[in-house]
This record gives C-alpha cells, structure tokens and sequence, in this order.
C-alpha cells in the first residue's frame, strides 16, 4: 500500500511535465518568454568573489523598461530587512552600497558598453523575432549574448564572452526559474535560489544615477 501511495505521488508530481512536453514548440517558446518580460523574485542570495563570501535575501525585479537588483541584510534576529546593496538598470546603470564605500563610489558606466543595459532588459523583444531560429537550432546570438535553450524551448545558458560572464539558469517541474547561477571570469559567482515569482504589475522604483551621468525618466519605468 504504501509503494503504490510513494508511485501514485511520483505520478502527480510529474504532471506538469508531461503537460508542458505535450505542448506545440512555439507554444511553449512564447509561454517560457512571456515569464522573462516582466517578473519579481524573491529569495537567497550567495555572493563569492575571491575571499569575499556574503549569504544575502534578494528581490529581483524586471519590466519592459527597467530591471532592479536589492539585497538585504536580515538584521537583528532576523526581524527586519535592512538595504545592504542594489543594482538599478535602465538607459544606463545606477549602484547604491552605502556599507561598501569602494562599491558605492564607483560608476559602472564607465566600464559597461554603451546600450548594454537597455539589450539586457529588452532581450525577450530580442529573442521575440529570432523564434524560428531558436525552434530550430536551441540557440541564438545577439549585440554579443549568447542564447542557449534545452529541448523545452526554455533559456538555459546566457553568455557575454567579450566580458567572460555566463548565467545558468535551473527549472522547477513547472518550468518556473528555481536557481540562477552567474559565472563572473572565473574568479566570481553568484547564486540566486528563487523562492517566490510574481508576473503582473511589476513597478520598479528607480536609482538616483551616479554623480555624472544622465538623470533617468521616472516616467518610462513606472507603466500607465
């Protein structure tokens, strides 16, 4: 009784599997996409850089416009969350680590390509029009990112070689992100287990820019 009750679960448990496997290629392509235009993930953080090691919470956040990365420290006795760093990216890059001075100080525009930021946050428009090469081939590459997909049609690698950066991305059974690991020229890496996804009416608040560079438009982040 007890085996079939273990196979009946299995069973259950694999539904979603055979659901998805089941469906035409394009549709499970423009399903999977659909889930990178605009989403919120909550979850743990792991940063190693070197000897630098931090085991944080994250929010990451994207739309059609912006895209926005905070992690937080828990605090004391872990009872609240208190801003520790993020990350805010639209026409250009914004960094705010008020605890990390050398972080803090430091403008990312003057080292990532021009436009860079806005391809990253507009790639499914990107991939969009590249459908029938993925359905055929599972790859594609665009303005230097390379696009791989597994037998489900969904991105399993993202590669930027000019700056020696790969991200692995991992499924749940349904196909929702679980695990995105970010390979930084070998001497980094960071690790996003995702625990919670939301996909509608995502707002992103802006960074103020760092000291130099162009304001950004509050008005093309926040959506009508």
């Amino acid at each position: 009784m007890c085996r079939k009750a273990i196979i009946a679960i299995y069973l259950l448990l694999l539904i979603p599997v055979f659901c998805f496997a089941r469906q035409a290629p394009e549709q499970q392509f423009q399903e999977h996409l659909q889930r990178w235009k605009q989403f919120h993930w909550l979850g743990i953080a792991e940063v190693n850089y070197k000897s630098f090691a931090l085991r944080k919470y994250f929010t990451l956040a994207k739309n059609a416009d912006a895209a926005r990365l905070d992690l937080y420290d828990s605090g004391v006795f872990s009872l609240t969350l208190q801003p520790l760093a993020a990350v805010y990216l639209a026409d250009s890059i914004a960094l705010f680590a008020p605890s990390v001075k050398q972080l803090d100080d430091l403008d990312p525009n003057w080292f990532v390509p021009k436009g860079f930021a806005r391809n990253l946050i507009q790639f499914t428009d990107s991939l969009q029009v590249r459908q029938q090469e993925i359905l055929t081939t599972k790859k594609t590459t665009y303005n230097g990112l390379n696009f791989l997909f597994d037998r489900h049609y969904r991105i399993v690698s993202i590669s930027y070689p000019a700056s020696d950066i790969t991200v692995k991305i991992e499924y749940t059974r349904k196909s929702e992100p679980d695990k995105i690991t970010i390979l930084i020229s070998k001497q980094g890496k960071v690790i996003l287990g995702v625990d919670q996804r939301h996909y509608t009416d995502i707002v992103i608040e802006p960074l103020l820019p760092p000291p130099g560079t162009q304001p950004m438009d509050k008005e093309l982040i926040e959506p009508d």
